[in-house]
């Protein structure tokens, strides 16, 4: 698995992360790689000319995998 370093992340943006991630009981990698799962997942989806559901695109077993990290194994 790779790891990514986040800078200069304006303190809004981290408080708001840390509470979903509370609300959501989670840690914040956890929280933060979902938020970006959600949005690379909506933007494949406005970049097709097709309407195609976010099923379509991933299994269960794959979009579990991608979201799982190894703080909730």
């Amino acid at each position: 698995m790779v790891s990514l370093e986040l800078n200069k992340i304006p303190e809004e943006l981290y408080q708001c992360l840390v509470k979903n991630a509370e609300l959501h009981q989670r840690s914040l990698n956890s929280e933060i790689l979902d938020c970006l799962a959600i949005q690379m997942f909506e933007s494949n989806i406005k970049n097709r000319s097709n309407q195609v559901s976010i099923r379509n695109l991933l299994s269960a077993e794959e979009l579990k995998a991608l979201l799982s990290t190894e703080d909730d194994r």
